[in-house]
């Protein structure tokens, strides 16, 4: 077999080595293909991550100016493209280190347990900052001096606290301006006794003995927020005077009871509207949201919810109005969808189908479109997935089938995984098409980044580690 180039990257859009019999299960919708060639080019600006420009309260809701006055649901045909810019694609991985100084994203909200470069505040060392936060906020400026460097032993916990919304809009500008990082150091030592939001949906114990931030909205029941994210996100914006701490009780429904700023898209429409202190935005944002049925993973009735899909493409491609709201509304690429006609997909009531996103190979792809500002690049993988046997928890029965350059017995994936996680990823180089016997239609086999797979959390935590770090090697190893 000829040697492959590892620092060579593979073309964006995988095609499936074979024409094997799909399943339904990807097919999320039942109609004939409609697929038109995709845009292979993305929007020449790029814009903030978080969202994309300002909701238009004359016409309604958050949802309703995205939707209505963005998606051009009249309109068959999709926005003119250029060349995505280069720089937001994934570093070229190595086959084998020294791992990257600098993380490719903040980690935000996750906590890494692997050794890499951190920075702390020398006055309050467990308020740390990733390398990318630093890179991008801090050094060169003329307060990074207040910042020192290290390296945690491999499984120590770290978790950035740098990139929450109050610290990079207002704290470290503040801080600059007055050359001063006392309301910083404040903030840290403050928040450290806070639970995280996360834990706070997930233990009772927490939401228990939380402190919860309510305002006042007739329409709506009970609407809060934990302390943790009142602090990350809410305190020092034009919002921070409508919210006021709740009883100090526990709620009746204690059990039900999650911080609305756990949401994504409720987080996007803070942010946003209070830039321009625009109250009754985000009150339409919250309540649009919150009346969405979440997304389950699962096959669902189409008379449930509302339906989104891309302007003049395949219309085989639905995604649920909760993973639209929380993943493509306020990003660049909600310009390349519309609100499916009479609110749901064109077949009988009592049909069901799944939601695009609700596949894991699906969102990985996703997300990795939307760092490169390239929606061909879903597209063309979603094209992919949807021809592969699909990733089932009970196994897939014949091939095609991966594994690592070399061969590596105890490790397979499917091909709807390779071109939907893999490849996106651009960590094909390091793959190959496994033996004939693994692909033999007799054998049943569990893709090992099945969610059923006993070592799928580890795994796509390696993953992840190296899209990070570039270094294919924390993987193969």
């Amino acid at each position: 077999m000829p040697q492959k180039d590892p620092n060579r990257r593979k073309e964006d859009g995988v095609s499936p080595t074979s024409s094997a019999e799909t399943s339904d299960e990807y097919h999320t919708a039942p109609t004939s293909k409609q697929s038109t060639k995709a845009s292979s080019s993305s929007a020449s600006t790029k814009l903030p991550r978080a969202w994309t420009k300002p909701p238009d309260t004359k016409r309604g809701t958050v949802h309703e100016a995205h939707v209505a006055s963005s998606c051009l649901p009249h309109s068959d045909t999709p926005p003119e493209t250029e060349n995505p810019p280069t720089e937001g694609r994934i570093p070229i991985i190595r086959e084998k280190g020294p791992p990257n100084d600098v993380l490719f994203q903040c980690p935000e909200e996750k906590t890494l347990y692997y050794a890499t470069v951190w920075y702390r505040l020398s006055a309050q060392t467990d308020f740390l900052a990733c390398s990318r936060c630093y890179v991008s906020h801090i050094k060169g400026s003329s307060l990074a001096h207040v910042f020192e460097s290290f390296t945690p032993p491999a499984g120590a916990p770290s978790r950035c606290r740098f990139w929450v919304p109050r610290v990079v809009s207002f704290l470290w500008p503040r801080a600059l301006r007055d050359q001063s990082v006392d309301d910083l150091i404040k903030f840290a030592r403050n928040r450290k006794s806070i639970p995280d939001c996360s834990e706070v949906n997930e233990l009772e114990k927490f939401r228990r003995d939380q402190h919860w931030f309510t305002y006042d909205d007739e329409e709506m029941e009970r609407v809060e927020c934990c302390e943790a994210c009142y602090e990350d996100r809410v305190a020092d914006t034009a919002f921070a005077d409508r919210f006021e701490e709740a009883a100090s009780e526990p709620p009746d429904d204690l059990d039900s009871t999650k911080c609305i700023l756990s949401i994504r898209y409720i987080q996007s429409a803070l942010e946003f509207s209070s830039k321009g202190d625009d109250w009754i935005s985000f009150l339409a944002a919250v309540k649009q949201r919150l009346r969405a049925s979440e997304c389950k993973g699962r096959m669902v009735t189409t008379c449930n919810t509302d339906w989104f899909t891309p302007i003049g493409q395949d219309k085989e491609l639905w995604i649920c109005e909760a993973c639209f709201l929380d993943h493509v509304a306020m990003t660049e690429f909600h310009v390349y969808f519309t609100q499916a006609r009479n609110h749901k997909p064109p077949v009988a009531t009592t049909a069901e189908f799944r939601c695009t996103l609700s596949a894991g190979s699906m969102m990985v792809a996703f997300e990795a479109a939307l760092k490169r500002n390239d929606y061909g690049m879903f597209s063309n993988a979603v094209k992919a997935i949807r021809s592969s046997k699909f990733c089932s928890p009970s196994g897939i029965r014949g091939g095609p089938w991966y594994t690592l350059q070399g061969g590596c017995a105890n490790f397979q994936i499917c091909q709807a995984c390779y071109c939907g996680i893999i490849a996106p990823c651009e960590m094909g180089n390091f793959f190959d098409l496994a033996d004939s016997q693994a692909n033999s239609d007799s054998m049943v086999r569990l893709c090992d980044l099945n969610p059923a797979a006993p070592r799928f959390l580890s795994y796509v935590e390696k993953i992840a580690q190296v899209v990070d770090v570039g270094d294919f090697n924390i993987f193969a190893r």
